[in-house]
């Protein structure tokens, strides 16, 4: 039977694979239930965020009691979404608004309205009837005539209407910017745009998949700045996805779906 090889000498990324990652599990926020929540790949983004104060290998009831772990991570974290909703806010258009069409019973019910008023009147003034009738003639032929000359409006004059249809958003651009703002921390660490993303989309989606009542059972408790304040960039972060008309499963798929 082959004796089990020491930790310290493990290839690097099976060794990587078998440390914990209990201290990113934010109190309030539910995670996928699997022991790496940042692959190797993303290794950089957990030298970044690791609590250097304190022991890598608690459980996280042990974290929980001590509270400074977590809190050490979400002060990095606040940093990291602080820049992503600036981001958003000022480099990602607002959509265009949605105007709703006229519906068909409106048009319809306008019609029988039409008809009626113009049978009274029929009836009521015969003796304008041959007046009412040119001037009907008169009507249909500028209505035919209005017509014809939209059906035939050229397509530059269309094009011209939107002359800047809106840009599909660049989301690795968007993260190597955010990466940028973070500044010289995050380079020390070897950090990369790819980094930045993985660890928005670990807390975007663990965020969205806890329900309301969870996020808030236990906020007394952790009523720690950075963690308080994580989650309520969290909560902003989702808002304005929503508001841009974005969903941020689109969106992460864009960058890791199609690697």
């Amino acid at each position: 039977m082959a004796t089990p090889q020491p930790k310290h000498n493990l290839p690097a990324e099976q060794a990587y694979n078998i440390a914990p990652q209990t201290y990113l599990r934010i109190p309030g926020l539910i995670f996928d239930p699997v022991p790496i929540l940042i692959p190797y790949p993303h290794r950089a983004a957990l030298n970044f965020l690791k609590p250097s104060r304190f022991k890598l290998d608690l459980s996280w009831e042990e974290y929980y009691d001590l509270l400074q772990p977590f809190d050490d991570v979400a002060y990095k974290l606040t940093d990291v979404f602080e820049h992503c909703l600036d981001e958003l806010k000022y480099s990602v258009p607002d959509p265009a608004p949605i105007h709703a069409p006229t519906s068909a019973s409106e048009d319809n019910a306008e019609e029988d309205e039409a008809e009626i008023e113009t049978g009274t009147e029929m009836k009521t003034e015969m003796k304008t009837e041959s007046h009412m009738k040119t001037e009907t003639e008169t009507n249909n032929k500028t209505e035919m005539k209005t017509e014809t000359e939209t059906e035939t409006k050229p397509e530059a004059d269309k094009t011209a209407e939107n002359p800047h249809p809106p840009q599909k958003t660049d989301w690795k651009a968007f993260f190597e910017r955010v990466l940028e703002n973070l500044g010289h921390k995050a380079h020390e660490f070897g950090l990369g745009g790819e980094d930045v993303m993985w660890i928005a989309f670990l807390y975007t989606r663990a965020y969205d998949n806890t329900p309301k009542f969870i996020r808030a059972r236990d906020r007394k408790y952790y009523r720690k700045a950075n963690i308080h304040y994580l989650h309520d960039l969290l909560g902003d972060w989702q808002m304005l996805m929503r508001q841009k008309r974005l969903r941020w499963q689109v969106v992460f798929f864009d960058i890791f779906g199609k690697q």
